[in-house]
């Protein structure tokens, strides 16, 4: 009697929150697996994403690097061999954004010669020569303009920079894909580097965004240079 009791009780109270207590433990395990593989699902994307940019990042390295093979291989702008780059000193950095150098009309010297750094960076132009002394402007110099090829993941291409007195700028489509880090090279001069990407200055609101690219070497602080003799 007391065992039938105790069994139609059992049936009737404790079974249904057995099944239930059993059926919330399940609940809350499959909860757990749902938010494990959501979790690591959103992990797994994240460094997808990741890889995906180190990737692009490589593109634009492998045609920065294609770009200066190419130059290589021409070998008639490689600093180290090349007869017509002359190495001088700075005498004296001038206000206005442009320095003084040694040589000028006797060491053949002439206006629009281009001027590079220790490194084999592009810093400015001749812009007055004299039979002993030239004067270059600095691209940096407030109104200065150039261009030059930036590579970006759709390929080259060509960007006009304007000095601001520290540094250069531009503005580009929004659209176009620079990051900092990025290099620009001389458009006119093959192989030669102007600088790199410091900054991007973009508002969505806007339909341009303002690049600034500083130069390699702080060019104010130069003692030589080397002149190349066109």
């Amino acid at each position: 009697m007391f065992t039938s009791l105790y069994s139609n009780i059992y049936s009737v109270l404790e079974k249904p929150f057995l099944n239930i207590y059993r059926n919330t433990e399940e609940f809350k395990n499959d909860s757990r697996k749902l938010f494990r593989s959501i979790f690591y699902s959103g992990k797994i994307i994240d460094e997808n994403d990741s890889l995906k940019n180190e990737i692009e990042k490589l593109k634009i390295e492998n045609k920065n690097i294609k770009y200066l093979e190419s130059v290589i291989n021409d070998s008639k702008n490689i600093i180290s061999f090349d007869p017509n780059i002359v190495y001088t000193s700075v005498i004296k950095k001038n206000n206005s954004g442009t320095i003084t150098i040694l040589g000028g009309y006797n060491n053949g010297f002439i206006i629009g010669n281009d001027v590079i750094g220790g490194d084999g960076a592009l810093v400015g132009k001749i812009t007055k020569v004299y039979n002993n002394t030239s004067i270059v402007d600095l691209f940096i110099k407030e109104g200065n303009e150039l261009d030059a090829i930036l590579y970006i993941n759709s390929g080259p291409i060509s960007v006009n920079i304007t000095g601001n007195g520290n540094a250069l700028f531009s503005e580009l489509i929004r659209d176009i894909d620079v990051r900092v880090g990025d290099v620009l090279y001389s458009q006119y001069d093959p192989g030669y580097i102007v600088g790199t990407v410091s900054a991007v200055d973009f508002d969505s609101r806007d339909s341009l965004k303002r690049v600034y690219i500083s130069p390699i070497h702080n060019v104010l602080s130069l003692h030589g240079v080397g002149v190349i003799k066109k």
